[in-house]
């Protein structure tokens, strides 16, 4: 199996743009401000509600998030032949 590099903030950010379906994590990185990382998070989360994905908080209190991670499903297909 070959080794792929893991994507980078940005990466993570354009693909979530895109509504490409995986999970992806976001750690407060040291010496980021706080204040960008908030905004990294709002424009995750947003594109996760947009997507109906899920955001969740991994690390961090209620007042300061460190660590957080959305996931994006594949669309549903539906079998129009299969009867309930």
């Amino acid at each position: 199996m070959p080794h792929t590099m893991p994507l980078s903030t940005a990466d993570k950010l354009e693909k979530l743009r895109q509504g490409a379906p995986g999970r992806y994590e976001f750690h407060l990185v040291q010496g980021e401000s706080y204040e960008t990382f908030e905004a990294l998070m709002a424009e995750a989360k947003g594109l996760a509600h947009r997507h109906g994905g899920i955001w969740e908080i991994v690390d961090g209190t209620s007042a300061r998030h460190e660590s957080f991670i959305v996931t994006l499903l594949p669309p549903a297909t539906i079998d129009e032949n299969r009867h309930i």
